[in-house]
């Protein structure tokens, strides 16, 4: 099944003139797919969204990209303005490593592995419940949506 087509089938929030789709509804459908396929490239950027707000987790936006090779080492020097990797911090480089998601070849199957654990980390981190204003507390992981721009 092509990725945008799961998208078809989970929780939708319409805001403005925004969509968001519902992060927990959309693992829960990606775990029941075995072979997934991909055209072109993503950006899936989180938003908590409680009753009348909308808060972006800008921090937390994934890129997926369909390369001929890696190019993680250049992004994470770019993201950072580094010179090599031994000069990034480490909370930073694992952060920015989950958040860069790579399909080499068409090797679908070894991203959705990574896809899985950022969608994890999303969900279960307190450091994302951390990044939530205290106004919108308390935290309520069901109201975790993405919203998707591909390329």
């Amino acid at each position: 099944m092509e990725l945008y087509n799961i998208f078809e089938r989970v929780e939708k929030c319409e805001r403005g003139c925004s969509e968001y789709y519902n992060v927990i509804d959309f693992m829960e459908r990606l775990n029941e797919i075995e072979d997934l396929t991909m055209e072109g490239d993503a950006a899936l950027t989180p938003f908590y969204l409680p009753l009348n707000s909308t808060y972006e987790l800008y921090d937390y936006a994934v890129w997926i990209l369909n390369v001929n090779q890696s190019q993680k080492e250049e992004y994470i020097l770019e993201s950072t303005g580094k010179k090599a990797l031994e000069e990034v911090d480490l909370e930073i480089f694992d952060k920015l490593d989950m958040c860069y998601i790579e399909i080499i070849n068409g090797d679908v199957a070894g991203a959705v592995g990574k896809f899985r654990r950022y969608l994890n980390h999303l969900l279960n981190s307190p450091k994302v419940e951390e990044r939530i204003p205290e106004k919108l507390k308390p935290f309520d992981r069901t109201k975790l949506y993405f919203e998707v721009i591909r390329w």
